[in-house]
């Protein structure tokens, strides 16, 4: 018995000591441009904004946005992407304060986080900044079957494609107690609601427009979007920025400087367009 509770004793402080080790891991400025790499972590499966090729290289808006970063400071970017967990204070913790459980270090930076005061609030130990993009909810359209000024009546008789599961859909299957259940079209991933939009089986395509937009750029095609009146959706809008440990702050604020000169350049612009997405700044303030 006491050999048991010794080996989970020992277990238990192993564990201990490779969180803490991995939390001193944070570098400040000084540290990323003596070793000139930048370690940065991004979301795998996150089309349009990072994902793995078949090849093996990673790719994305994120990815770009990253390198962008790095040279503006002079260094490289090393890129790791990783899958998210259930939520993203917990990737927070995993991916920038503590390292992974395996043992995978904290990035110096986290890309794709959300930015909102509420969410930052969560964080002793990290630093939520540096707002890049702002994704909104929209509705592609064929404009041939769905006015431009169209409200979501029109789904009464058209048929609409959205994916399971998601603010989007929970919207759209409780508008007016279930109105237009009958015209919504479910799909699990992004390709499935595109065909279906693209070869007319639905006459609109309804979710986050960074996702619709890359998703439709990769099958060469793009779209109108129209925005009407949401007032139920739980969230129509919100900014995605960069984490950063507590400890590199000064990282953090050269981070901004080259992020600001990425906008003002309009290398931000072009590196949206690249993946065929419509750049979209946070509102100022």
């Amino acid at each position: 018995m006491l050999t048991k509770m010794h080996s989970r004793a020992s277990l238990a402080a192993a564990f201990i000591m490779a969180i803490t080790a991995n939390s001193a891991t944070a570098r400040p400025l000084d540290e990323v441009l003596d070793s000139k790499r930048l370690f940065v972590v991004a979301y795998e499966d996150n089309r349009p904004f990072s994902w793995t090729q078949d090849d093996g290289t990673v790719t994305g808006i994120d990815v770009e946005i990253a390198r962008a970063l790095a040279t503006e400071l002079g260094v490289d970017a090393d890129i790791e992407l990783r899958m998210g967990g259930e939520r993203a204070d917990q990737d927070v913790r995993v991916n920038v304060i503590r390292g992974t459980v395996g043992g995978g270090k904290p990035g110096d930076i986290m890309m794709h986080i959300p930015t909102d005061k509420e969410f930052a609030m969560k964080f002793k130990e990290a630093v939520i900044s540096n707002p890049y993009f702002l994704q909104t909810v929209a509705i592609a359209i064929d404009s041939k079957r769905i006015p431009k000024d169209a409200t979501f009546d029109i789904f009464k008789k058209e048929k609409v494609s959205v994916k399971l599961a998601t603010v989007s859909d929970y919207f759209l299957m409780g508008f007016q107690d279930g109105a237009l259940v009958n015209n919504v079209s479910h799909f699990t991933r992004g390709p499935q609601g595109a065909k279906e939009f693209l070869s007319g089986e639905t006459a609109a395509l309804m979710g986050v427009r960074s996702e619709i937009e890359g998703t439709l750029f990769e099958q060469g095609a793009k779209a109108e979007f129209i925005s009407p009146e949401m007032s139920d959706l739980i969230r129509k809008q919100w900014e995605v920025g960069i984490a950063n440990d507590d400890k590199s702050r000064d990282l953090g604020y050269a981070i901004g400087q080259a992020l600001n000169k990425l906008r003002e350049s309009g290398k931000l612009k072009d590196i949206f367009a690249k993946f065929g997405v419509t750049y979209i700044p946070p509102p100022e303030g």
